[in-house]
């Protein structure tokens, strides 16, 4: 059977929508897809927290925003 690390690593994968592309270089992902890839290795040993320095959601530009 799968190895504890490997189920793991495919169950981060499809957390973060990357499973379809385990085989894929890195080089490949778009930025996006790299964020999402540092925070599938940042959960991946299931720490108790995480600190993120940047925005990693979706931007919104509040500028052109409309009342």
């Amino acid at each position: 059977g799968e190895s504890v690390v490997t189920e793991r690593v495919r169950e981060m994968l499809e957390l973060f929508d990357l499973a379809r592309r385990e085989h894929d270089l890195v080089e490949s992902f778009s930025h996006g897809m790299k964020q999402r890839l540092v925070m599938c290795a940042a959960f991946l040993h299931r720490p108790t927290a995480v600190v993120v320095d940047e925005n990693v959601g979706p931007s919104v530009d509040r500028s052109s925003a409309t009342s």
